[in-house]
């Protein structure tokens, strides 16, 4: 959440990006998956290395396990079609 408030100001600031535009970009990532939800549905899930089960990107450790995991960052995961 702290990243994102800080590049809003950034952009908000520097570039001179509205908020309207802002929500139109917001409008366009969610239907990327085909679905108007409010949410990023897209390859949420990696599978740990030792056990195989599913667990989010987020993790640090497999649910399952407990294998160390590496930490993607959320913005090198996102698929741009724009």
């Amino acid at each position: 959440m702290l990243a994102n408030q800080a590049m809003w100001e950034l952009l908000s600031e520097k570039l001179g990006v509205t908020e309207a535009e802002l929500i139109e970009k917001m409008g366009q990532i969610d239907l990327r998956d085909g679905k108007r939800d409010g949410k990023i549905s897209t390859g949420n899930l990696k599978e740990c290395p030792s056990c195989g089960h599913k667990v989010r990107k987020q993790r640090a450790n497999c649910y399952w396990c407990g294998t160390e995991l590496t930490l993607s960052s959320p913005f090198m995961d996102s698929k741009r079609t724009d």
